[in-house]
């Protein structure tokens, strides 16, 4: 069994082991809260502390610019860029998290890791990760562009790059893996994709539905702010679980591995 990262550069081709279900995603789902460690949770947090610290630092200086014509014209895309690099870099943390998660899934590694230890392991893949990510949302986006149905599908033929990526395979490459791979297990990303989506619809319409209701009050604005950040937060949790449980049970059947039960 291959414990090296960068062993497998290329999925393309490969006999599936075992045909994966649904079940087998709700399996491993189960195993990854299980496998994640104090560590992990800590690393975490502080991706969804970074979130929203975008969101704050995006909210406020647009108000505290709005005075200004100027400078809210120039500072709204620029703080609008800096939260979109900062949701990126965040998305690509999160599943280059997967390279010593799946580690500890197999039952390869054991035992308690210092934060050190697990930056260590996630450093090797973190820039892939993160091209990979990007490359998805990008996609994702210039879908949306032409309807809802085009992001659905570029999103589910992209959708398994990033956590191929955490196994150490180029973000190119990782590309068209996942499209060539996605095309077998259309369920499975099916409904990875439709919960990313559940999960942005639903941040997007508790966002307006808080703020519509608390009305524009100062301490009304900063509850309905927290709130958001909360559940923006808790979506971006619930994408990565749906998508990385799934992405893991496709490669898992492809590579013939099993994750302890």
């Amino acid at each position: 069994m291959e414990t090296d990262p960068f062993a497998q550069q290329n999925r393309v081709g490969l006999t599936t082991a075992y045909t994966p279900q649904f079940d087998d995603v709700v399996h491993n789902l189960q195993v990854m809260f299980k496998s994640i460690t104090p560590a992990m949770w800590t690393l975490i947090a502080g991706v969804c502390g970074l979130l929203g610290l975008a969101e704050i630092v995006q909210t406020a200086g647009i108000i505290l610019f709005a005075s200004v014509p100027v400078l809210s014209f120039v500072a709204a895309p620029v703080l609008n860029f800096l939260e979109f690099v900062v949701i990126l870099i965040c998305g690509g943390v999160l599943f280059s998290l997967f390279a010593p998660l799946k580690l500890r899934m197999l039952g390869i590694t054991q035992g308690d890791q210092t934060i050190a230890e697990l930056i260590d392991a996630m450093k090797p893949v973190f820039l892939y990760s993160l091209g990979s990510y990007t490359i998805l949302v990008f996609g994702t986006m210039i879908g949306s562009l032409f309807c809802i149905i085009p992001g659905f599908l570029a999103h589910g033929v992209l959708c398994l790059a990033p956590y191929y990526s955490s196994q150490g395979t180029s973000p190119i490459t990782a590309a068209q893996d996942s499209f060539e791979t996605a095309k077998n297990h259309i369920p499975l990303v099916a409904m990875a994709t439709g919960i990313l989506i559940f999960a942005g619809l639903f941040s997007f319409g508790f966002t307006l539905g808080v703020a519509s209701l608390l009305g524009g009050g100062t301490i009304q604005l900063i509850i309905s702010k927290v709130l958001a950040i909360l559940v923006q937060c808790a979506m971006f949790l619930l994408g990565w679980f749906a998508v990385g449980s799934v992405s893991l049970t496709i490669d898992t059947a492809q590579t013939g591995e099993r994750v302890k039960a």
